[in-house]
């Protein structure tokens, strides 16, 4: 798919972990949108499954930079484009392991864990601004984050995977539901 045209909209591929990166993006989308941004649909995320002490130091940090710091830069990098564009809506990606610290995820979750609670602070201090900031919290989702992975979490085959991209179960137009995702609006 070719970038920046009408039918296909305005896209970059960023490296979330880099500000100077997502900040690119976001000024090279300011050009295209007159300075506005509606919504910013922010999905950043790696998983590394199995056991703590299976997981190398470096991966467990891979996971909070992106994770957590990829979700800081997509916020930062917007912001004004947010604030100058009335009825804003942040989407934070999150995950249901956040309600509860997941076995063999244990740093996946704390980090979701994170960004459901900046979610939450950054709703209330952006509401002034007119900036709604929510999150969705999505059970096990068929991407290659899953499907590849060399290692398996109990939880995967014990609760399954059930949600593909693009056919969230029991949707017809409106937000995802708990039959496939939980939407949390924040308050």
């Amino acid at each position: 798919m070719e970038p920046d045209r009408p039918e296909n909209g305005c896209f970059r591929i960023v490296d979330v972990t880099r500000p100077d990166s997502v900040r690119a993006a976001a000024d090279h989308l300011a050009r295209w949108t007159g300075g506005q941004l509606d919504v910013l649909f922010n999905n950043a995320g790696v998983l590394y499954m199995g056991h703590h002490e299976t997981i190398s130091l470096e991966l467990k940090k891979r996971t909070v930079d992106v994770n957590l710091i990829g979700i800081l830069n997509g916020i930062d990098a917007c912001f004004d484009l947010l604030k100058a564009t009335p009825g804003a809506t942040i989407i934070n990606i999150s995950s249901a392991s956040a309600l509860y610290g997941t076995p063999e995820l244990a740093v996946y979750s704390a980090k979701k864990a994170a960004v459901g609670a900046l979610t939450d602070a950054l709703n209330i201090e952006f509401e002034p601004l007119g900036i709604h900031v929510c999150d969705v919290m999505a059970l096990y989702v068929r991407t290659p984050m899953i499907t590849s992975s060399p290692v398996a979490a109990a939880s995967v085959s014990r609760l399954g995977v059930h949600i593909t991209p693009g056919r969230w179960p029991g949707w017809s137009g409106g937000p995802p539901t708990a039959g496939g995702a939980t939407g949390r609006w924040a308050r």
